[in-house]
């Protein structure tokens, strides 16, 4: 049961979204995060970057989050590389992560991306949930879905 929406971030949602990202990066003000989040979703743009949200599809608050870009890799092309995850939901949140990760293959195919490069702390609990969500996705051979931790700032 698809219990969760998860859709571009909305202008409208953009302050909504500012208690989330503290979580990713708590030292962010709200002025800094508007003016980021805006240029993360401007229009011009669109596709080949951007901001997904996940909200209950009962609720509206939003309850997960990551960034997007599409980048060139030397050995595998045109990628999607997303960082700043960030979920919580007191019921699932390993549900919340698998729809965000299930939405950016959907992303990398319009932008004929062969790879979503998955970018996490190594530090943070949503790496390990990372983890199980694609271990436990069905392949797609059209989109391979890899994980790249690093150390915390």
């Amino acid at each position: 049961m698809n219990d969760y929406v998860v859709e571009p971030l909305a202008p409208s949602s953009i302050v909504s979204a500012y208690p989330l990202i503290r979580m990713v990066a708590p030292h962010l003000d709200l002025k800094a995060w508007k003016l980021q989040a805006g240029l993360a979703i401007d229009q011009r743009n669109r596709g080949n970057k951007g901001v997904l949200i996940a909200r209950a599809a009962q609720r509206q608050y939003i309850c997960g989050m990551v960034w997007f870009r599409t980048q060139f890799d030397l050995t595998k092309g045109k990628i999607l590389q997303a960082n700043n995850l960030v979920a919580v939901d007191l019921l699932d949140t390993e549900l919340v992560v698998a729809q965000l990760v299930a939405e950016l293959r959907n992303v990398a195919r319009l932008n004929h991306c062969h790879n979503v490069k998955l970018i996490v702390p190594q530090a943070s609990v949503l790496s390990e949930i990372l983890h199980n969500v694609v271990k436990d996705l069905e392949p797609d051979p059209a989109v391979e879905l890899s994980i790249e931790v690093g150390a915390l700032d």
